[in-house]
C-alpha cells in the first residue's frame, strides 16, 4: 500500500513540472553579432567611376584587339603600325565616368598613306565599353599624342567620341594631304658635297664632241 501511494505521488510531481515548463513564454534565439567593416575600409562613393584605374588595365588588351580593326578601317588607304604585335596600341586612357563602362582609351602607333604616297602619322581615341565588350566610338586625326588637337571634334555625351561610323575618306585624305606638305615643307639638310674622284651625275651626261650627235 506505501509503495502505490509513493508511487502516485512521484508521478503526479512529474506531471507538475512538465506543465510548468509549458506554461513559460519561449525564448528568442540571441541576434548574431552584425558584420564588423574592416579597418581602413571606406564605402563606394557615388562620384567613383565605373571602371576605375585597375578595370582600364585589365581591359586593355581586349580594347586593343577590338579597337585595332576600328581604327584600320579608318584609313583612306594603305596603313601600318608601328608597335603591333610586340606592344599595345594604347598610350592613354581614361576612367569611366559614374554612370557607365566607357574607358577612353587614345595611342599614336599608326600611319596611314596619303594620296601622295607619303606615310603620315595618326594619332586615334577608341571609346571601349568596359561592361559589353564593345566599341562605341572611334575618331583619328593627323599627328601625335602630343600634337594640337586642333582636327579633334569636341566629345559627345558620357564623354566617348562624336565619331561613331568610317571616317569619309574625302576629308580624311585632305588632312592627311595638308599635314604630308607641313612636314614636307619643313627645310631639308643639303646633300654633302662628292669627294674627289667619285662619279657625279654630270659624268653620266656628258657627250663626247666628236662622235656627234646621239
Amino acid at each position: 500500500m506505501f509503495l502505490l501511494i509513493y508511487a502516485a505521488a512521484l508521478a503526479w510531481s512529474v506531471v507538475g513540472a512538465a506543465h510548468a515548463q509549458s506554461s513559460q513564454p519561449a525564448r528568442a534565439p540571441a541576434a548574431a553579432p552584425a558584420p564588423q567593416r574592416p579597418a581602413g575600409a571606406a564605402p563606394a562613393t557615388a562620384d567613383s567611376p565605373k571602371c576605375p584605374e585597375a578595370c582600364v588595365r585589365a581591359n586593355n588588351e581586349r580594347a586593343s584587339a577590338i579597337c585595332a580593326r576600328k581604327i584600320e578601317a579608318q584609313a583612306p588607304g594603305d596603313f601600318e603600325w608601328i608597335s603591333r604585335p610586340f606592344a599595345g596600341i594604347f598610350q592613354q586612357a581614361d576612367p569611366s565616368k559614374p554612370d557607365n563602362a566607357i574607358v577612353n582609351y587614345r595611342g599614336d602607333s599608326i600611319r596611314f598613306l596619303s594620296p601622295q604616297k607619303e606615310w603620315v602619322r595618326v594619332s586615334y581615341e577608341c571609346a571601349f565599353d568596359a561592361e559589353r565588350g564593345a566599341v562605341v566610338g572611334v575618331r583619328v586625326r593627323p599627328g601625335r599624342l602630343d600634337q594640337p588637337m586642333a582636327l579633334q571634334a569636341p566629345p559627345g555625351p558620357n564623354g566617348q567620341p562624336q565619331q561613331t561610323g568610317p571616317v569619309k575618306a574625302g576629308p580624311l585624305a585632305d588632312a592627311i594631304l595638308k599635314a604630308a606638305k607641313q612636314r614636307g615643307a619643313q627645310p631639308q639638310k643639303p646633300p654633302p658635297p662628292p669627294k674627289v674622284g667619285e662619279p657625279s651625275p654630270i659624268d653620266f651626261t656628258q657627250i663626247d664632241s666628236r662622235r656627234g650627235a646621239w
